[in-house]
């Protein structure tokens, strides 16, 4: 069952662990190429949108690699630093609650604001946990534009 791999915590809310741990050597980001306007009103996430985007992600993966073991992917909704969108380390996700106060996409944007598309950023992401590195353009880029 693909929502058996979203979790939904906190990093600020877990003792010990900080949000800046994702700019630790081994972690793998994804951030937005510029800050959002001022007037950006966004609103967090929530477990069931990470789950259906998760769900996506992961489809369109297994097409593309049959077969792939993505059983051990975890998927954590954090506040994380600065223009980071989501962070990967190992198997586990860390998606940012806002999208670096973008807001996320999750369907499409209502009244043609610019959200940040959480599926391309889970594909993204899941990408890493599959072992394929950041490249120049595409879906591996490391920077993405709302929109």
């Amino acid at each position: 069952m693909v929502a058996a791999f979203v979790t939904f915590v906190s990093l600020v809310s877990m003792p010990g662990v900080a949000p800046a741990t994702a700019n630790a050597p081994g972690f793998d980001l994804v951030t937005a190429t510029t800050a959002p306007p001022e007037d950006a009103a966004p609103v967090a996430v929530t477990s069931e949108q990470v789950a259906g985007a998760v769900a996506v992600a992961v489809s369109d993966w297994l097409v593309v690699v049959p077969g792939a073991d993505l059983s051990a992917v975890t998927v954590t909704v954090a506040a994380l630093d600065g223009l980071e969108l989501a962070s990967t380390s190992g198997a586990a996700i860390s998606v940012d609650e806002d999208a670096a106060g973008w807001g996320w996409s999750v369907s499409d944007p209502a009244g043609g604001t610019p959200l940040m598309d959480l599926v391309t950023v889970l594909r993204h992401e899941i990408g890493h946990v599959l072992g394929l590195d950041h490249t120049s353009a595409g879906l591996m880029h490391p920077v993405l534009g709302a929109g």
